[in-house]
């Protein structure tokens, strides 16, 4: 049977995540199925079953970066919270906003080779073992689900491509069953961590548009062809003019039997689509520098799979690969 993630809509409603990498939001949607009726426990989590959170294969010193990062991310900034009470004798209403940190225990352990001096070495520890508690004041969003939840399957989160994407699939997962859902223009921008600079041509260019063609193309997931979200299109809501001021998503309601019904052991491998990949802004760390930048182009020479990489300054970066896997988990790992 395939991997569900369940949890209470408060994650949704009331709490900010961090920026997360695409490969972090895999990391903490294995975390909430682990923690499933488990959520008092203290989990510790090998290399190797850290290594199947990713989807896909990571050497022991590539783990220890992400995983690291991953943790700075948590420690720095957190996840905002926000809660709103109204007293009624007073009628006033109170809004109480913090910063919270989900996993008070996030504990990377990273192991060095003493034989090994370089540079990358130092860089890339190899990764041991992951130490993880969750705040007992969060761990109703795992024990306390009645009709208030948001469900999805595991594979199908773990299958999309780029942080915003799968951040915009949790969200409408939450209506799968009313087939809308309407945000504030600057709560959208905030849960999908949209860059402040980006003109609205960049969010439209950038970030809805490749979302919604992902979420609404169709695809083979558990020996099944369906489409995630049919006809899944968004409406930019204006007053006063031309500003924005919020945006809605409209597709097709799920009816309830279809994700409570479907059970295989067949899991999802998604087709390679090279196209989709450029335009894409990544942040690649190299054995000999970083390389920052977009994504251009992808083209085959000399048996390898090359990435061209252009700065900000027009400077271009070829970055060669053995074979497409290998191009797709460094995407996905360090895509910005």
């Amino acid at each position: 049977m395939q991997e569900i993630v369940k949890y209470h809509n408060d994650l949704n409603d009331k709490i900010v995540f961090p920026d997360f990498k695409e490969q972090e939001l895999n990391i903490f949607a294995n975390l909430l199925c682990e923690f499933k009726e488990r959520e008092t426990e203290t989990l510790i989590f090998s290399a190797d079953e850290v290594s199947k959170f990713f989807g896909s294969a990571y050497n022991a010193g590539a783990l220890g970066f992400i995983m690291r990062e991953m943790a700075e991310r948590l420690r720095t900034l957190g996840f905002k919270w926000t809660r709103t009470e109204f007293d009624r004798k007073r009628e006033i209403e109170t809004i109480t906003t913090a910063y919270i940190t989900m996993f008070p225990t996030f504990y990377v352990k990273c192991e060095k080779n003493p034989k090994d001096t370089s540079a990358e070495a130092e860089k890339y520890p190899i990764f041991k073992s992951l130490e993880v508690r969750i705040n007992p004041d969060f761990q109703y969003l795992l024990s306390e689900i009645n009709s208030n939840f948001t469900r999805f399957e595991l594979a199908e989160f773990m299958s999309l491509s780029g942080k915003y994407t799968k951040n915009l699939y949790r969200l409408l997962k939450q209506y799968r069953q009313t087939g809308w859902l309407q945000m504030e223009w600057q709560d959208f921008q905030e849960r999908l961590h949209i860059p402040s600079d980006y003109e609205m041509c960049d969010i439209d260019k950038r970030i809805l548009k490749p979302a919604l063609r992902e979420l609404s193309e169709p695809r083979n997931l558990f020996n099944q062809d369906r489409v995630i979200f049919e006809n899944l299109k968004y409406t930019k809501i204006k007053k006063g003019g031309n500003k924005v001021t919020a945006i809605r998503f409209d597709f097709k309601p799920e009816q309830i039997q279809e994700l409570e019904s479907q059970t295989t052991n067949t899991t999802y491998t998604k087709e390679p689509n090279l196209k989709a990949y450029c335009g894409l802004y990544v942040d690649i760390p190299t054995t000999e520098r970083q390389v920052t930048g977009k994504i251009t182009n992808i083209y085959n020479a000399n048996e390898k799979i090359i990435m061209e990489i252009m700065d900000e300054n027009f400077n271009t970066t070829n970055l060669p690969f053995n074979d497409l896997e290998s191009l797709e988990k460094c995407v996905k790992s360090f895509q910005i």
